[in-house]
């Protein structure tokens, strides 16, 4: 089990790296092996019970998560004992826990969905809770070096949680029974892969402090608000389809996104191996490496997204069509719209990462909040006048208006930074 969980410990940085990028690729295409599962085997209209399962999951996980991750990794002189982080990500998934099931109540009852479609949603809420949890853990083993242990741990649950769900819908043709198996081996295989994992660590459950806690969660409230709104931008445009919109169209719509979040997550995985040294050049006043640093992935994320819209051009539809089993030509600009969105979107992530690492989170909000009020109040009229081209176009655009305000912020604090810096030297 031990070479299992940590491989050759003489390879770490490599290993770190290669496991990062794995899970981060299973973290990209899980919703698309699902998706094509079901298609193949149900019905598109499962698909798209399937797709908005997905969003409302993710977008619950936020609670889960409460955003402490990278406030986790990046605390650099450790203000925080694991224990404190423990405690703080209990009481979240608890939260996460009844905002899930008042979701599935509000469902059924106002919103005439079917107990299929709200156990199917409650289901994949209970896999992103066991992850919630299990991301508490994957933050220490990245703090004390071993991200390739927590890229483990994922890859296996996901993998064997993806087998099992196909398995269990190939034989009984019901989306529901396969969902519950799915959530019975993600809740098995999680428990049993960090029981095994976290005694390497030496950490303990046992000497949290309540006060301590108390201050870690005011710090990362704003962290958890931000990533909360996000998530609620990004999927507004399938709340709405939801509401106004038919089954088969959020399937629809579901496969064309799948791209987007490629972009994204692949962007999310490439940075986190590099996010303590980010911290370290911050912490130091090193603001001229920083700066370079942030370029350079922006000069990245911008590749792959040029690199993704040439490749859906030519082959986009095409694969999608083939993948889902599905006619998507309809789609093919609204496709190119999104993935110029994605790319938005992953700049959004990483500015929100680097705003966290200058400790200026709560700045974030501000921009979210009045996104996500533009997004509330026009989404669904959007969506309701223009259907599929409505949700691609105003996607895009509410992302785009993120990103421009958060590069902003993040000059301004790099330039606050550096003249602060330079009055010093002129001090002494």
């Amino acid at each position: 089990m031990n070479k299992f969980l940590f491989g050759n410990e003489k390879e770490i940085g490599k290993n770190c790296y290669v496991w990062n990028s794995l899970a981060g690729l299973i973290n990209a295409s899980e919703a698309v092996v699902l998706s094509m599962v079901v298609t193949r085997i149900t019905n598109l209209g499962d698909a798209g019970i399937l797709t908005i399962a997905f969003a409302i999951g993710n977008l619950l996980m936020t609670i889960g998560k409460f955003g402490v991750r990278n406030y986790q990794v990046t605390d650099m002189d450790e203000k925080n004992k694991f224990a404190d982080y423990f405690y703080l990500r209990i009481a979240s998934v608890l939260i996460m826990l009844i905002s899930s099931v008042g979701y599935v109540i509000y469902s059924v009852s106002f919103l005439g969905d079917s107990i299929k479609k709200a156990i199917v949603i409650f289901c994949f809420c209970s896999i992103y809770m066991i992850e919630s949890i299990e991301d508490v853990f994957w933050g220490l083993y990245q703090r004390k070096g071993r991200l390739d242990v927590g890229g483990r741990i994922f890859s296996y649950r996901w993998i064997a949680t993806m087998i099992i769900f196909s398995l269990m819908l190939f034989l009984t043709k019901n989306l529901m029974l396969a969902s519950i198996a799915g959530f019975l081996a993600t809740l098995l295989i999680s428990t049993l892969l960090v029981w095994k994992s976290f005694p390497y660590f030496k950490s303990s459950f046992w000497n949290g402090d309540k006060h301590r806690v108390w201050s870690l969660t005011k710090q990362c409230v704003s962290l958890f608000l931000v990533s909360f709104l996000l998530f609620y931008i990004t999927n507004s445009p399938k709340y709405a389809l939801d509401q106004f919109m038919s089954d088969e169209v959020q399937a629809c719509y579901g496969f064309i996104f799948m791209p987007v979040f490629v972009i994204e997550l692949l962007n999310n995985f490439l940075y986190q191996p590099i996010l303590v040294k980010i911290s370290e050049e911050w912490n130091e006043g090193a603001i001229a490496a920083f700066k370079t640093r942030i370029n350079r992935q922006l000069i990245i994320i911008i590749l792959l997204t040029v690199i993704c819209i040439i490749g859906a051009y030519f082959l986009g539809i095409p694969f999608l069509s083939l993948l889902y089993a599905t006619d998507l030509k309809p789609y093919k600009l609204d496709l190119l719209i999104l993935l110029v969105g994605g790319g938005m979107m992953a700049i959004v992530g990483f500015l929100s990462v680097i705003m966290t690492v200058m400790r200026q989170q709560k700045q974030l909000l501000y921009g979210y909040v009045i996104v996500a009020i533009v997004a509330y109040l026009v989404m669904g009229y959007m969506v309701k006048a223009f259907g599929m081209h409505g949700a691609s176009v105003m996607f895009m655009l509410l992302i785009s208006l993120l990103a421009f305000i958060f590069g902003i912020e993040v000059l301004y604090y790099c330039n606050k930074c550096k003249r602060q810096k330079d009055l010093q030297v002129e001090r002494k």
